[in-house]
């Protein structure tokens, strides 16, 4: 089940803080490494891993966008202010 917010309105004067608090704290469910850790889900199939990595490229990414098709895997990842024409935010 993903329980991920699709996108966060924020002050601009916090925003750097808020950004160093949410990798502290994906930091600290996962570890270093999400990859590796046991607590972090796959994608479903590659076909749905395809299409989350196209939209993904697209987007500024402030932090994650690590992908491993081979495990289906996408890291945790923040992107920066995508417009509401943009693919990921249609999707």
């Amino acid at each position: 089940m993903c329980i991920a917010p699709d996108y966060i309105y924020i002050n601009k004067k916090i925003k750097a803080t808020f950004i160093n608090l949410l990798q502290k704290t994906i930091q600290d469910f996962y570890g270093d490494d999400p990859q590796k850790s046991p607590h972090f889900g796959r994608i479903i199939s590659e076909k749905h891993f395809d299409r989350l990595n196209t939209l993904l490229g697209s987007c500024e990414i402030l932090f994650g966008g690590k992908v491993d098709r081979a495990q289906r895997y996408i890291a945790p990842t923040l992107v920066n202010e995508p417009s509401w024409k943009d693919p990921i935010m249609q999707d």
